[in-house]
């Protein structure tokens, strides 16, 4: 009784706090541009307009969605998409990335706008929220097992940039500003993009570098192995995304209740980010441009693998898993789903197989790396 009285005062307060910024104040000096900063003494002397690709998106979902101080949608397109590092359209190590600065810049900028909201149901017509996301992790990914000075001591369990603590106090590391600090929140909070990627980060982490790295309330900020150096304390902004993003990995909890709340949709909406609608295929996945191919592990809490796949239209069907010697096994026969996203769970042996789905005249292949 006394955790749900706690959980309902959170939920007003955290309502109360929403409601009472004046966030179309902060958008009222005459030129259509939504401010950061503004104090007493000093005014509007950062003069700081918010401007994208970054990690501030949740503010405009916020600010357009507001029930009592609500941004005018005209505001949204004239500083948010104003600024020279927000179209990109570039490739990077195999990677098309829409949106942000060159190799995506920090990588929190995949994690906090997308703690609720479910980036798989975002797109506004010429972006696809959880491609840009996939792409810039693993373009992250890939800079440090390809790219970085091998001194750093990066690999396929080692990697991870984004802003944190440092052994020059803090920066914000990313592929264009790397200089050896890696940050296990960049890895664990991808879960959801790189599962594999990232839970072999977590194990090394864990396992390889232990106490040094591992204490009291989880994982110290950061470390850097070419200069000996390992934070000794803890931030918060880095400690949540961790739990969060797992969570959403494991069972989309938050990203289902984001789901749920109409006045994100109502932002989402005037943003001109909808729902979309994903042809039949993989929408998921991005494979390795050098292998073609995808890693999947085993979800951890079913002890079976986890392909997820898309449905349009009303034609049954089939999905078949195919070893390097041909021999296939129907993991769906003919069957009819209700178009939007679909999961299917399956048992097999780690190895190299191609996921083929077929519907009526159309069939997609999937390269898998089954670990």
């Amino acid at each position: 009784m006394a955790t749900l009285l706690m959980k309902f005062l959170l939920r007003n307060q955290i309502t109360k706090l929403w409601e009472g910024v004046e966030w179309d104040w902060y958008a009222s000096r005459g030129d259509n541009h939504l401010y950061w900063h503004w104090s007493p003494n000093y005014n509007w002397a950062m003069n700081m307009p918010i401007r994208g690709y970054n990690e501030c998106l949740i503010t405009y979902v916020l600010a357009l969605g507001s029930p009592t101080h609500a941004i005018k949608p005209d505001v949204y397109s004239n500083t948010w998409k104003k600024s020279d590092f927000y179209l990109n359209g570039k490739e990077y190590l195999g990677y098309k990335l829409p949106l942000g600065f060159p190799y995506g810049g920090s990588l929190f900028f995949a994690h906090y706008s997308y703690l609720s909201l479910d980036p798989r149901l975002m797109d506004d017509g010429t972006t696809n929220y959880w491609k840009l996301n996939l792409a810039q992790t693993l373009i992250n990914y890939k800079h440090c097992v390809e790219e970085a000075p091998k001194s750093y001591n990066y690999s396929s369990e080692n990697w991870g940039l984004t802003a944190s603590d440092d052994y020059n106090f803090y920066d914000a590391h990313s592929p264009t500003n790397d200089n050896g600090t890696i940050s296990p929140t960049a890895a664990l909070s991808s879960f959801p993009y790189t599962p594999y990627a990232s839970y072999q980060a977590m194990r090394y982490f864990y396992l390889k570098k232990g106490a040094i790295l591992f204490g009291k309330y989880g994982f110290f900020d950061a470390f850097n192995d070419t200069k000996n150096w390992y934070s000794n304390q803890y931030l918060a902004i880095d400690q949540g995304p961790i739990v969060v993003m797992i969570e959403n990995y494991r069972s989309g909890l938050l990203w289902k209740i984001g789901q749920n709340i109409p006045e994100l949709w109502n932002g989402l909406k005037k943003m001109g980010i909808t729902k979309p609608e994903y042809p039949t295929g993989f929408y998921m996945y991005l494979p390795d441009p050098k292998t073609d191919e995808v890693d999947l592990m085993a979800h951890t809490d079913f002890a079976k693998y986890v392909l997820d796949f898309a449905v349009k239209g009303t034609e049954p069907i089939q999905i078949e898993l195919s070893d390097n010697s041909g021999q296939k096994t129907i993991l769906i026969s003919k069957t009819i789903y209700k178009s939007g996203m679909h999961q299917i769970l399956f048992q097999s042996r780690p190895g190299k197989y191609q996921a083929i789905l077929t519907q009526g005249a159309q069939q997609e292949t999937l390269k898998l790396n089954l670990r």
